[in-house]
């Protein structure tokens, strides 16, 4: 056995921490068994669909599927990297599967320039919210609810070209954020926003820009 191998599991963990994607983590694998296990543990989990033709898309679509069933332990940070439009409809269920892993920071980067289709997140999010310390939204539709939950955890908020229901909406949203510190918005037209009211006594900074 190679002498990285003998290494304890937590300094293994930290290794393939920070490795690029979730896919070269499970790449390891193949190096022994003592790696085997390993990667279903890692709390830092980055799915990207970079370097995936559009006719192969469905393979990292499988991958994703079985290492987010297969996957153990909790997770520190989930990061969604979507180039290909035919991705968007995968992440609300990605998403109800991870919601078992209790993540503490989600990160959601979709490049939809060229769909037709807007990219709308279930409803679900808000609920699964409640655990979130950080989220950051890039190019997705936040549809409305009835009545959105209080977020007690969430600190770090990013909100990249999102569109919302309207104004009510991101008032609601953002004052039930009770402990928000770091806001970061850059709006897009036709948001569906008139009036963005932050009403957020926790606040330490806020970036707004359009």
């Amino acid at each position: 056995m190679d002498r990285i191998s003998q290494l304890p599991d937590a300094l293994l963990l930290r290794i393939l921490s920070v490795l690029p994607t979730s896919k070269d983590a499970v790449a390891t694998m193949v190096l022994s068994k003592r790696w085997q296990p390993l990667w279903k543990l890692v709390p830092r989990l980055v799915y990207d669909d970079q370097g995936y033709q559009n006719i192969e898309y469905w393979k990292f679509s499988r991958f994703v599927d079985r290492s987010l069933i297969l996957y153990e332990a909790p997770v520190d940070t989930l990061h969604f990297k979507i180039i290909q439009t035919s991705g968007a409809a995968d992440i609300g269920k990605w998403i109800t599967i991870a919601v078992k892993h209790r993540v503490r920071d989600l990160i959601i980067e979709l490049d939809c320039s060229s769909s037709t289709t807007p990219v709308t997140l279930p409803r679900s999010l808000y609920t699964w919210c409640r655990m979130l310390v950080t989220l950051k939204l890039k190019s997705v539709i936040l549809v409305d609810a009835s009545s959105l939950p209080s977020f007690p955890t969430l600190k770090t908020l990013s909100l990249l070209s999102v569109k919302y229901p309207g104004d009510e909406f991101i008032k609601s949203l953002l004052s039930n954020c009770y402990v928000l510190q770091d806001p970061d918005v850059k709006r897009c037209d036709n948001d569906n926003v008139t009036i963005f009211t932050v009403i957020v006594p926790s606040l330490k900074s806020l970036h707004l820009a359009r």
